[in-house]
């Protein structure tokens, strides 16, 4: 078909060049006419076409039965472990330890001051410590007798570390001195016979406390709070004075609980166990001997439902003296988680009975005299309640009030029949005492540098057999501020207010003041104790500190008779090692 092609495309190519050499040679021209008698209909013939589907033929292929079989032999590899290393982590680097710390220092009126810690450094098995302390004063009050004292510690302690529990022991032995400074030498009225005059001198008024013991605590330390866990501690106190009226006292305290689903259709956990506290005393004053102790058993179980927390605990409270009284006490304790980490409410009912020794009234006033009553009071309502929060975990707070009412309380007052100095306290028992305590708390941290306090608090007590509850302020309060400027120079301020406070008047109040008899109470006047203390860190080893103590240098009464020192500074170095 193509070679035809060719055919007529080279014949019409012939055909146009005759022509074209026609036109131009116009004078021998041919004429010729040609008649056409159809269209031209350039067409090619049909050519038929073979037309095929392509097939395909499949051979049928016999399959051939194979047969075989398995032998049940295991194979034999020889195979070797090889130890596998650990993972190393690169975890962040130790910060050093110091385990010895010194703090020296001198002030006013005398005034040495010094104190020594020793430590062991990381250990996973065992510590041990040392702690002495040496303080003093010859510091003087005008217008009263020889005022100075003396504070000595020596703590020894030890601890053995393992994985379920831990064992810790502590020896001790602490001297106090005190002076009964709360008379004045020249306005103190004679006896009439010069044979009876006591002689002021400051070893005359001197009065030591010497605190002597042992303690040994074992309590768990197990990582599943499922496990039983447990406290014990056992203490051993002897404690006497300048007069060798002593005390010895010996203490068994601690608890033991465990994790239990008893309820659990009502809530998942409960933690049920026991706190116990047994006591004795074995007192021999000079003049009389004799013992006295309490058994304080207090089972308890506690539980969550949803953000409610309670605890629920009756008290079996015995006296182990003579008497053998026992006392039943309630003891509820219950929190409202109000909003997770912002906001919660607690309250409860509690109870309690104690034993005033010779040790817990000395330690709470030493210008006391060995001549005092021990015995026991009973507070068989304490019923509490507040809330407490804290606000963009800048500012946290805490506002509570207690209502306790106390049988047999002690109150302190200056004993006028036992010297004519009037220098010495004694504790009387009122039958009953009412307190109501409205307390707020506050902290305010700005930033890292500034650190705000602030504690306000009001006191309404209620005395029966005596005219008033004494020595309770009916207001308190403390206002603090702190400031660390890059950890090198550290400034707090204290400023306490103590408001109006009782106390029984004594036969030389009368005669010296020129007061009416039927006056059975003196009002010891509201006081401001301003504190300041600076601080300057030379290194992460040495530092320099300044101590101002009453600022505005006011005297104000610590006791009926006992007045507080005026401006007081102290000074010194720290050094770790």
């Amino acid at each position: 078909m193509k070679t035809k092609a060719l055919i007529i495309g080279t014949v019409i190519c012939l055909l146009a060049s005759v022509n074209v050499s026609a036109q131009n040679d116009t004078v021998n021209a041919y004429t010729e006419n040609v008649v056409v008698v159809g269209s031209y209909d350039p067409r090619l013939m049909d050519f038929p076409k073979k037309e095929f589907s392509p097939s395909f033929k499949a051979d049928d292929v016999k399959k051939t039965d194979m047969q075989y079989s398995v032998f049940a032999q295991p194979m034999k590899i020889a195979f070797q472990t090889a130890p596998i290393k650990a993972a190393k982590m690169s975890g962040e680097p130790f910060t050093e330890l110091y385990g010895n710390y010194i703090r020296v220092g001198f002030g006013t009126g005398r005034t040495p001051y010094g104190e020594l810690f020793v430590n062991t450094k990381r250990n996973k098995t065992k510590s041990f410590g040392l702690h002495m302390k040496h303080f003093s004063t010859n510091a003087k009050i005008p217008d009263y007798a020889f005022s100075g004292m003396s504070n000595n510690e020596i703590d020894l302690s030890g601890s053995r570390i393992k994985s379920k529990n831990t064992l810790y022991g502590k020896l001790f032995f602490h001297s106090d001195v005190v002076h009964y400074y709360g008379f004045r030498p020249d306005s103190v009225r004679l006896p009439v016979d010069s044979s009876e005059w006591l002689s002021t001198d400051k070893k005359d008024i001197r009065q030591r406390y010497n605190d002597a013991g042992a303690l040994i605590s074992f309590y768990s330390t197990h990582a599943d709070s499922s496990h039983l866990n447990y406290q014990s501690d056992l203490t051993y106190h002897c404690f006497w004075n300048i007069h060798n009226a002593t005390e010895h006292s010996v203490s068994l305290g601690g608890y033991f609980d465990k994790r239990v689903s008893w309820l659990r259709k009502v809530s998942k956990n409960q933690v049920v166990g026991l706190r116990y506290d047994i006591e004795h005393y074995f007192q021999n004053r000079g003049f009389t001997a004799w013992n006295a102790g309490l058994i304080d058993l207090a089972p308890y179980i506690s539980t969550n439902f949803g953000p409610v927390f309670i605890e629920i605990s009756p008290k079996l409270v015995m006296e182990t003296d003579s008497t053998a009284e026992a006392h039943f006490l309630p003891e509820i304790r219950l929190e409202l988680n109000l909003l997770p980490g912002i906001l919660s409410a607690f309250g409860g009912l509690d109870g309690n009975v104690k034993y005033h020794s010779f040790r817990s009234l000395s330690n709470e006033n030493p210008f006391i005299h060995h001549f005092i009553t021990s015995d026991y009071s009973k507070t068989a309502q304490v019923l509490y309640g507040g809330v407490r929060g804290n606000i963009a975990h800048v500012f946290n707070y805490s506002i509570q009030a207690v209502n306790r009412k106390t049988e047999n309380c002690p109150l302190f007052v200056i004993d006028d029949s036992f010297s004519y100095l009037e220098n010495q306290m004694t504790v009387v028992y009122d039958e009953k005492v009412s307190w109501f305590r409205g307390e707020f708390n506050g902290a305010l941290n700005i930033g890292s540098k500034w650190k705000g306090l602030l504690m306000v608090a009001y006191n309404h007590a209620e005395a029966v057999t005596n005219d008033e509850a004494y020595n309770i302020p009916d207001f308190e309060g403390m206002l603090g501020l702190s400031y660390n400027l890059a950890d090198k120079i550290l400034a707090s301020a204290r400023v306490y207010y103590i408001g109006k406070r009782y106390a029984r008047m004594t036969n030389n109040d009368y005669w010296v003041e020129s007061l009416p008899s039927p006056l059975l109470v003196t009002e010891l006047k509201p006081a401001i104790d301003a504190n300041l203390t600076l601080e300057y860190r030379y290194s992460k080893v040495l530092s320099a500190y300044l101590e101002f103590s009453n600022i505005a240098s006011q005297r104000y009464m610590i006791w009926n008779h006992y007045p507080s020192y005026r401006f007081r500074f102290l000074g010194g170095v720290t050094y770790s090692f």
